[in-house]
């Protein structure tokens, strides 16, 4: 255990690191923006620039708690110092276990695709005009830009920096929705936020129950490649035109409403076998299953999540969701 001063400390990381990286992807997108370097149409290097707008945050902050380590007195009363590798849960997993990371990533699949598919009753498929340009580029390009990056620049900020902050200071449950919100948030669209918030709890459950942050960059990585490697094989098909137009057409609630119907009761099923999964990954694994800890309170003597900083950076989210909308 830590003492209250470090996990108080854990947790205004975890809240300042988001609020931090809100402002620096505004200010950077602005100053593209202005230098008209958003209006070139190189669509991968754009992809690029957003990720490492997330992914520099995050090393800054993971210096700073570096750093805090460093100097630290080690003889306070019940801290723990850890190391990077431990913070930041770089952690090998067994073989075993990897497998069941695939199956639990499998199974989760169509509960997120319920979510997109409830989203879009509401607002456009936001990932059609990604997925449109992307098409024009090797299949190489669009696996880089749209899963590899992705799922290792904002695993390691979201579930590295802020989630492994809170896991050490806040209560289970509350530091998975809250990172899972924050996942959502930082998309800035109300279609990729509701199946990015379960996305983002579903991970943060499978971080607990490996110890692994490998292991949430394997469930993001084969989300995000299964949807590029979808679009690409469409290519023996379909022109590149095509499948834009494919992309961006607009669903209709006549057609989408069975879509819905189907997809909620294929969710339920594989939604109770990814529960089994999770608790079988954690018992590989020798850890608590992380649906108990959902459940399970735990006391830490009045230590909250909620700070102005985290306040304010999800105000500043909503709002700048609604305003891009």
């Amino acid at each position: 255990m830590i003492n209250i001063k470090d996990m108080k400390f854990e947790r205004n990381y975890a809240n300042r690191f988001y609020l931090f990286t809100i402002f620096f992807q505004v200010g950077v997108s602005l100053l593209l923006g202005f230098l008209g370097l958003t209006e070139n149409g190189d669509y991968p290097m754009l992809m690029v620039a957003s990720e490492l707008m997330i992914i520099l945050p995050a090393i800054l902050f993971i210096f700073i708690w570096y750093f805090k380590q460093m100097f630290v007195e080690n003889d306070v009363e019940g801290y723990k110092s850890l190391s990077l590798s431990e913070r930041f849960m770089f952690k090998p997993i067994r073989m075993s276990t990897l497998f069941m990371c695939v199956l639990f990533t499998v199974l989760i699949m169509p509960l997120m695709t319920f979510c997109n598919l409830i989203s879009q009753l509401f607002v456009e498929n936001a990932v059609a005009d990604m997925i449109g340009e992307i098409i024009g580029f090797p299949l190489s390009v669009g696996l880089f830009t749209m899963a590899i990056m992705p799922a290792f620049c904002e695993e390691i900020a979201f579930r590295g920096v802020i989630y492994g902050g809170y896991r050490r200071s806040v209560r289970p449950a509350a530091a998975m929705i809250i990172s899972g919100l924050l996942f959502g948030l930082m998309h800035m669209n109300l279609n990729q936020f509701g199946y990015a918030f379960v996305m983002g709890i579903a991970v943060a459950m499978l971080v607990e129950a490996t110890g692994s942050i490998y292991s949430s960059i394997l469930f993001h990585f084969i989300i995000n490649a299964t949807s590029v490697i979808s679009a690409f094989s469409l290519k023996t098909i379909y022109s590149e035109s095509e499948i834009a137009a494919l992309y961006s057409e607009t669903v209709s609630n006549d057609n989408i409403l069975p879509m819905i119907i189907i997809y909620a009761c294929v969710s339920i099923m594989t939604g109770a076998l990814a529960c089994k999964a999770i608790g079988f990954i954690a018992y590989l694994e020798r850890k608590p299953n992380p649906l108990s800890l959902l459940i399970k309170s735990r006391n830490y003597e009045g230590n909250r999540i909620i700070t102005p900083c985290l306040v304010v950076g999800i105000i500043i989210s909503v709002v700048l969701i609604f305003l891009l909308q």
